[in-house]
């Protein structure tokens, strides 16, 4: 019981519930894993060293007392084996009490150290139940999902985002986010900037337990957030993305344990992370061979129904069923520009809701923008507006959510333009899209 503590120390590096035996060195040992002694073992204590030192004072005396008589009644031996027997007494009574109180510190430890191995068994179960929960997720936005779960259970908070470093290696994206994070997503840092940035930057965990006065804070997150901790989620030895958590509620702060227990897990989540990334690029390499595949199919369609065609308007009318068939296409229509009488017209026209206007003079639609300029244009309502303000184009027909066009060149010149449109789905084309047409 006396040598326990010389033979056991707590590693600062693992969870307090973990002991390293025979250690040559033993670094201070926190204040909060200190035993002491509680008031009814002290003051029990206490008093049976009085009574050993009573009974031994007794003993001297009785010896004392004995001596001075005129005519010992006792042999001197008798009389010194009492003396020893006092001493003997007052010595069993205070080692009994040292051993007691020894012993008892020893029982508190004991249960203390079982107490903490119990709750770090509890913990790496958790962990491996959550590997194996991640591994067979291959949907990065499901798995993302999942990870954040499974984070904010093991730090007691609903609040949490994961960041993740977009292809250009130059910013941070948050891709998900719950409770007060979940209007962040979207938001963007980069390398330095805000809990993420350093994460990202120092490639270590970092916890704020008074986020509002940290001098690197971000003022909207600031305004709900009070603690904060990041770890980072690597892959060959690169940060790739973080897993933050926050606490909204004043007082609450994560600790030195719960920072050990989420770095462990996202090494646990980073191979899962990796694997669903390979998965989603696998995904979309399909895709884009399935579009190639598509388009070299559509151009040699295009150039048979070219050849095979009896007048333009079977011509057009072939395009229009074979772009059908790689975009959404239900509104299309083909402008050709006549330059030596300055005309605009539209030989073929299919809308849903809009009518074809008359050969008129050219002017400030966005047919007329992608023939005067003859580039292709995406146009959503940001590039509209845009288009708008400086004067390039206004709007003409039924307005739509997105517009795609791009010229009909000959001979390095635009004399036409091919485009779709569509009412009701704003994300309807992308640039592939623009690419294909």
């Amino acid at each position: 019981c006396l040598n326990f503590r010389r033979y056991t120390q707590w590693r600062p590096s693992t969870p307090r519930s973990l002991l390293v035996m025979n250690s040559p060195e033993r670094p201070a040992e926190p204040a909060e894993h200190r035993l002491s002694v509680s008031p009814r073992t002290a003051v029990a204590g206490f008093i049976a060293m009085g009574l050993g030192i009573v009974i031994a004072a007794l003993s001297l005396m009785l010896f004392w007392h004995i001596r001075e008589l005129p005519s010992p009644s006792l042999p001197s031996h008798i009389q010194s084996i009492l003396l020893l027997l006092g001493i003997t007494l007052s010595l069993f009574v205070a080692a009994t009490t040292v051993v007691a109180i020894r012993a008892r510190q020893f029982a508190r430890r004991r249960n203390q150290v079982e107490t903490a191995l119990r709750r770090q068994n509890e913990y790496l179960n958790s962990l491996h139940d959550t590997a194996l929960a991640l591994v067979n997720r291959l949907e990065l936005d499901t798995l993302l999902d999942s990870i954040l779960t499974r984070a904010g259970v093991l730090a007691g908070t609903p609040h949490g985002y994961i960041d993740l470093v977009l292809p250009e290696h130059s910013v941070m994206e948050q891709k998900v986010g719950r409770g007060a994070f979940s209007e962040f997503v979207g938001y963007r840092v980069r390398p330095g900037e805000g809990l993420s940035g350093k994460v990202w930057q120092t490639g270590q965990p970092l916890a704020i337990n008074d986020y509002q006065t940290w001098p690197d804070h971000l003022p909207a997150v600031a305004a709900v957030i009070h603690a904060i901790v990041g770890v980072p989620l690597k892959s060959g030895g690169q940060t790739i993305g973080v897993i933050g958590l926050g606490h909204t509620e004043p007082g609450r702060r994560f600790g030195p344990e719960q920072i050990e227990i989420l770095s462990r897990f996202a090494e646990m989540a980073s191979p899962a992370l990796d694997n669903a990334r390979l998965y989603t690029a696998a995904q979309d390499e399909l895709v884009e061979r399935k579009q190639a595949g598509e388009l070299r199919n559509a151009i040699y369609r295009i150039a048979q129904a070219a050849s095979q065609a009896g007048g333009l308007d079977e011509l057009f009318h072939a395009v229009h069923k074979i772009i059908k068939t790689i975009m959404p296409a239900d509104n299309f229509y083909i402008a050709v520009y006549d330059e030596k009488n300055d005309l605009l017209s539209f030989p073929y026209f299919v809308d849903e809701i809009d009518t074809p206007s008359p050969p008129q003079k050219p002017g400030k639609g966005l047919t007329e923008y992608v023939l005067r300029t003859a580039k292709p244009v995406l146009c959503t309502p940001e590039v509209q507006k845009e288009l708008e303000r400086s004067g390039e184009a206004a709007p003409v027909g039924v307005p739509s959510p997105v517009w795609l066009g791009v010229p009909l060149i000959v001979e390095k010149k635009a004399i036409g333009v091919m485009a779709v449109q569509h009412y009701s789905d704003p994300n309807a084309y992308n640039e592939n899209d623009l690419w294909v047409l």
